[in-house]
């Protein structure tokens, strides 16, 4: 431990700790982003190592540019979860997101596999999960140079989810269109409209109890 984080922790021992979403907040309406790396390490060294604290320094640390350390979160928030498949899941796809954002398509790539993989994927084809699903696939499209094969990969595993009866919503249009025109293979943007039509109607008959 820093010993920045050892006099912050000092100095606030007698005080009611902030939360890792106040300590951000604060740090970035002031733009004492550094200041903010500090005190974040030390409530983080002043939790316990659960779900919780993990879950909140994955959201957290990107916010502050740290994004090594959010991913090492988000691995161990699923060694903490060897038994729940599908919380296990939603972590990869989060762990995939975080790549995508700093640019590792292969390391993005292999969580969104481990996620269509999954055996029991398809009985949540039509949850907000399987729609993550498809997004993240066409976030590593879309961050893929056109040159780089993880382009037209990813592009082909959103597709073939739509196929296999996976969700999406309209809210993904815009990402499915852009990737379409950036691969001219703009005859499939109908594909991803036509499933977002069906989503559409069907949550549509649910509100109505048909």
């Amino acid at each position: 431990m820093s010993f920045a984080v050892l006099r912050w922790t000092f100095c606030h021992k007698n005080m009611s700790s902030p939360d890792a979403g106040d300590i951000v907040q604060e740090a970035l309406d002031s733009r004492r982003v550094a200041d903010g790396r500090v005190r974040l390490d030390a409530w983080q060294a002043s939790q316990p190592v659960n779900l919780d604290t993990l879950s909140k320094l994955r959201y957290y640390r990107p916010l502050l540019g740290q994004h090594d350390e959010a991913i090492d979160a988000a691995q161990k928030m699923i060694e903490l979860r060897p038994h729940d498949a599908w919380e296990r899941m939603s972590d990869h796809l989060r762990l995939g997101e975080l790549y995508v954002e700093i640019g590792e398509l292969e390391h993005a790539w292999a969580a969104l596999n481990v996620v269509i993989d999954w055996p029991e994927i398809k009985d949540w084809y039509s949850a907000g999960m399987a729609r993550s699903t498809v997004e993240l696939a066409l976030d590593i499209s879309a961050a893929a140079s056109r040159e780089n094969e993880l382009s037209e990969m990813a592009f082909d595993a959103a597709v073939q989810l739509l196929d296999d009866g996976c969700s999406t919503s309209f809210c993904l249009l815009e990402k499915a269109r852009d990737c379409s025109r950036r691969l001219r293979r703009g005859g499939l943007f109908e594909r991803f409209k036509r499933a977002a039509v069906e989503e559409h109607e069907r949550i549509q008959r649910q509100l109505e109890g048909r």
